[in-house]
């Protein structure tokens, strides 16, 4: 919910984010997949009692190594300064289809490749 909210925000002020959407998505679909001891527990003491650092991997060490990828090339420090005064009407807002919809297609061309049987 919280990096739907990113996604709106980054859609009304393209320039205002150093990361595009790229990156908002690989976090996005990350934080579910348990690949990364990232997002796991519910906060740090429980991450540190599990010794998540040294027995895991970190999506931001991954997600670093290849900052060129996720940069973003509108990004303009100084005509962003300052708050960003988000349109909070519905209408401003839209479903983030690239991450919300990347199911579909594979699942339409899975049912032409095998048909239902009657």
């Amino acid at each position: 919910m919280f990096l739907d909210c990113v996604y709106q925000i980054m859609t009304q002020f393209p320039l205002a984010f150093e990361f595009n959407l790229k990156y908002l998505k690989k976090i996005t679909v990350h934080a579910f997949t348990l690949k990364f001891g990232t997002f796991l527990c519910d906060n740090e003491k429980e991450r540190e009692v599990l010794n998540l650092k040294q027995n895991t991997v970190s999506l931001w060490g991954c997600l670093e190594k290849r900052k060129e990828k996720y940069s973003n090339a509108l990004y303009n420090k100084e005509k962003t300064k300052g708050c960003l005064f988000v349109d909070p009407l519905v209408v401003r807002n839209s479903v983030w289809t690239a991450l919300y919809s990347r199911w579909i297609a594979s699942e339409i061309s899975s049912l032409k490749e095998y048909p239902c049987e009657v």
